[in-house]
């Protein structure tokens, strides 16, 4: 059973609510802005090989860290995040080089840890994320030439919901009232977003290295 935007909304106020409810220690709100490099995961039963090459994306994201004690806390986010992969083939001694970029609406809910001193933290953070294809294109280039076309999702029977588990780690820096931070995360696509009939699955696969800061909310 895929999830819907009706399940994701809810499960995200549901999350936040019961967030909220517990006495936080502390409040935080973020910025985390880097790159994606995006691939993808195809699986064929028929045999065939294919081997998707990484395409690099913006991901661009808005976090809000509710402490609940001093050292975990529930971190939802909200990205804009670019996935896809690109493929080069040889025809007749010819390159052929085709691309699928996707831009995502992108929520993940996680669970962070951090440790060490006042001043030098590091984290770890995991957790599920649902993400939203918002717009896609195909870039074919052959010979010199380039070609664009616009992804009707309905038609080439490609799945705009994509569940995924994310996995990150990184280390911040106070600065006075706000951390900066570096990280990185590994997002694991579990959602098939091959709708059609074929014995294909296709699952997204994203390395993300970002720079952000977080800034104390209230007292």
């Amino acid at each position: 059973m895929k999830p819907t935007i009706n399940s994701l909304f809810l499960s995200t106020c549901f999350m936040l609510s019961m967030a909220t409810t517990i006495h936080s220690q502390s409040l935080s709100f973020g910025i985390r802005t880097g790159i994606n490099s995006a691939t993808v995961n195809v699986e064929d039963e028929s045999g065939l090989n294919v081997e998707p090459e990484s395409r690099t994306g913006l991901d661009i994201g808005l976090m809000l860290e509710i402490g609940l004690t001093e050292d975990f806390s529930i971190q939802p986010e909200i990205h804009y995040m670019q996935k896809g992969f690109e493929q080069v083939f040889e025809i007749l001694g010819d390159e052929f080089e085709s691309e699928l970029s996707l831009n995502y609406l992108e929520i993940p809910i996680l669970a962070k840890y951090s440790f060490g001193s006042e001043t030098v933290r590091g984290f770890v953070n995991a957790g599920p994320s649902l993400g939203y294809a918002l717009s896609g294109k195909t870039i074919e280039s052959f010979n010199g030439d380039k070609e664009e076309t616009d992804l009707d999702f309905e038609e080439e029977e490609f799945s705009r919901l994509d569940f995924s588990f994310a996995l990150g780690g990184g280390i911040g820096f106070k600065t006075g009232p706000a951390t900066i931070f570096v990280d990185v995360r590994y997002l694991l696509g579990l959602s098939n977003l091959d709708d059609s009939e074929n014995d294909t699955t296709v699952r997204n696969r994203g390395l993300g290295f970002a720079v952000g800061a977080m800034f104390p909310l209230g007292e």
